[in-house]
């Protein structure tokens, strides 16, 4: 099965004009994705760049997706960067000829954090269902997935040979998903047993792998799993000269891809950064003109790990709660939850989706976020006075938005961006150390607590206006009046007490916690709705990585 045959094949079965022939246009490619836009059946094959010949002539070189399980492209001192392109390039062909219903990607990046495919990363969660970065989560990953591969093997395609069939005769949508995985096999040792049995299986559960293999990578007792894994995919392994390139398919090997007349051999001209780039751009740019707000039902922003699984930060999203109040002695890891729920909200909604109001009244925090797009105001001060003032820029917007929704005569944040030409983003205020707000004047703490309690807790979350108030003073500076009005509690390390204090009578769950380590309760700290949870650790590094990509997105 050498790509020519392939290539032969495709201008018998596809073309129908006598006018195109493979090899008079290169653009035939190009051509054939445009009449195959939006569908539910998979593609028949993927470019994966162009054969050329000295005379100028140019083919498209083609792996038919029909026949192969995964596509893993061989690293070398020299191809890391055009291979890493080559596998955005395979996935924005997909998008371009599947309707999103049909598939979901999943981008698996241990070594780089996600650099390795830093243009599929722009694009929203309509497109990739996961990012993947280290190995528990990997593992977490792979689990769900096989999981999920068994289910849809004895649920959908019992009766059927394949997932694409089942989802063109049954009427029902079960979506293709699709793994890019750079420098396989790092980050994967726990994980090889059900890899293995998910690549074997990808026909009738519908999971297809694209990676980049790092043979310097080694294993030990896995090792042989890793021969197991890519004894099913496709290899390519490319040796620095294009003539000599070797190509392997299953357990057969291919020592002359090319043909003699081929002696420019496979050139990826047209797999480029700006080409990529570009077509990442307009994707987007037709999303985000056709696309309704998808925070109408609330936020729900990843912030760390619950029994392998990931934990969510949520309001709305079929829950009462639209508002949060965490708390945590000193050095128990509150700034790195705030920094999670900050950073990844950042990452997860655009800035018309969810915008941010940060006010640290301890007066030395959150400077990394300052540049962020996604941020409305920012006031880091231990000045009560200033502090005051932020809290009259939150009454502010409650006033403006009471009054745009009285002139819409509407009730609710989804029906006014239903009618409104300019959206409205949800707000979330976080105002760390608080209790800081309730140590100046009678006259002040009164105004503060009636913005805080009456407007913005009471009434808010139907204007999208949210708070999340953070404190280490777990005494008298946590209101009762705030508490009672806040079923959402994050309690990090604590005294036992103090627990109980914040969490609710007899509920001492966060008593002497380990760093990191957290109770998340959306029931006024009733005990059986306890859930611990590991918080995700971020760095300055990873922030700004995301505040730049973000503010080059939006």
């Amino acid at each position: 099965m050498a790509l020519l045959q392939t290539i032969e094949t495709i201008e018998r079965k596809y073309i129908t004009d006598s006018s195109l022939s493979v090899k008079n246009n290169k653009d035939f490619f190009q051509d054939y994705i445009i009449r195959n836009l939006g569908g539910s059946k998979l593609p028949d094959f993927l470019k994966i760049g162009n054969l050329k010949k000295e005379s100028g002539l140019v083919f498209p070189a083609l792996i038919p997706l029909s026949e192969i399980k995964g596509l893993a492209f061989e690293l070398n001192d020299s191809n890391r960067e055009e291979v890493n392109l080559t596998l955005q390039s395979i996935a924005l062909q997909l998008i371009q000829q599947l309707d999103h219903r049909y598939f979901e990607f999943t981008i698996i990046d241990p070594k780089k954090m996600g650099t390795n495919f830093k243009y599929l990363r722009r694009l929203s969660k309509k497109y990739i269902k996961e990012l993947v970065y280290d190995d528990e989560a990997i593992k977490s990953c792979i689990n769900s997935n096989f999981n999920k591969s068994i289910s849809i093997i004895n649920e959908c395609t019992t009766h059927y040979d394949s997932l694409e069939e089942y989802n063109q005769e049954s009427g029902n949508i079960q979506p293709f998903r699709f793994f890019f995985i750079a420098d396989f096999p790092y980050g994967f040792k726990d994980s090889m047993d059900k890899l293995v049995t998910l690549i074997h299986n990808n026909q009738e559960s519908g999971a297809y792998f694209f990676m980049t293999y790092d043979p310097s990578v080694k294993l030990g007792m896995h090792q042989e799993k890793v021969a197991q894994i890519l004894e099913q995919v496709c290899i390519l392994q490319e040796f620095g000269n294009p003539i000599n390139d070797n190509y392997r398919f299953s357990n057969f090997k291919y020592d002359h891809l090319f043909n003699k007349e081929f002696t420019l051999g496979l050139d990826r001209s047209d797999i480029n950064p700006d080409k990529i780039n570009d077509s990442v751009s307009e994707i987007m740019s037709l999303e985000s003109s056709n696309t309704v707000i998808d925070s109408k039902d609330g936020v729900r922003i990843p912030i760390g790990k619950l029994s392998g699984q990931t934990f969510y930060f949520t309001f709305g999203h079929e829950t009462t709660n639209y508002n949060a109040i965490i708390g945590g002695q000193s050095g128990k890891g509150k700034t790195v939850l705030l920094n999670n729920i900050i950073a990844k909200g950042i990452d997860t909604y655009s800035p018309v989706e969810l915008q941010f109001m940060i006010l640290d009244c301890g007066g030395v925090g959150f400077q990394e976020f300052k540049e962020s797009n996604h941020l409305k105001h920012f006031l880091c001060s231990s000045n009560v006075e200033q502090c005051i003032e932020f809290i009259k820029l939150l009454e502010e917007e409650f006033s403006k938005r009471e009054e745009l929704f009285r002139t819409e005569m509407v009730a609710e944040l989804r029906d006014y961006n239903k009618k409104a030409t300019i959206p409205l983003p949800r707000i979330i205020g976080i105002i760390d150390e608080f209790h800081v707000l309730f140590t100046g004047t009678s006259r002040n703490t009164d105004f503060v607590e009636k913005i805080i309690v009456e407007k913005i807790i009471r009434i808010g979350r139907k204007f999208g206006l949210h708070l999340i108030l953070s404190t280490q003073s777990l005494g008298g500076g946590v209101r009762k009046s705030i508490l009672d009005n806040i079923p959402l509690r994050i309690a990090l390390g604590m005294t036992s007490d103090q627990s109980a204090n914040f969490l609710g009578l007899q509920n001492d769950a966060a008593a002497n916690l380990e760093r990191g380590v957290a109770v998340y309760n959306g029931d006024n700290g009733n005990k059986k709705q306890n859930k611990v949870f590991s918080v995700n650790f971020i760095d300055t590094e990873t922030v700004h990585r995301i505040i730049k990509e973000s503010n080059n997105k939006y």
